[in-house]
């Protein structure tokens, strides 16, 4: 079985376009992302909407985006049958889902292979506290 193709966003953040710019020339038309996840669809039932809000807050923050809502609807679902099933919960069904969360980076070994770039914080920054200061002042 052949590896799986790597992330662009992956790529860029282990800086492999420096190293190789050409590799960028290949993946030019690639969709850009749509947005945030946003919320569950409408018809999903009582327990998949929980099962959408545990399995979104299970999965590192950053990764899952609006092209990735088909994908946390059907872990959802599967979620919500494996509650409600139990034991009689199918291993092929089952299978399925670690899938998904693997996809996700919702696993031990694959959390270590997600990339999410990181939000400055504003208080590490030295000049978090005139830029408050400003916002103070724009405010009155």
């Amino acid at each position: 079985m052949s590896r799986p193709r790597t992330p662009t966003n992956v790529l860029d953040l282990r800086g492999s376009y420096k190293k190789d710019p050409q590799r960028r020339a290949a993946r030019a038309n690639e969709p850009p992302s749509t947005g945030e996840l946003g919320e569950p669809p409408g018809r999903l039932s009582e327990l998949e909407r929980e099962a959408w809000f545990e399995f979104v807050d299970e999965c590192p923050p950053g990764v899952l985006l609006r092209e990735h809502r088909g994908l946390v609807e059907q872990a959802a679902r599967l979620m919500a049958e494996m509650w409600t099933l139990g034991a009689a919960f199918p291993t092929s069904r089952g299978t399925l889902l670690f899938q998904i969360r693997r996809s996700c980076g919702m696993t031990p070994v694959e959390r270590s292979k997600v990339g999410v770039p990181k939000k400055p914080e504003l208080n590490n920054n030295p000049f978090s506290k005139l830029i408050k200061r400003g916002r103070e002042i724009r405010s009155k």
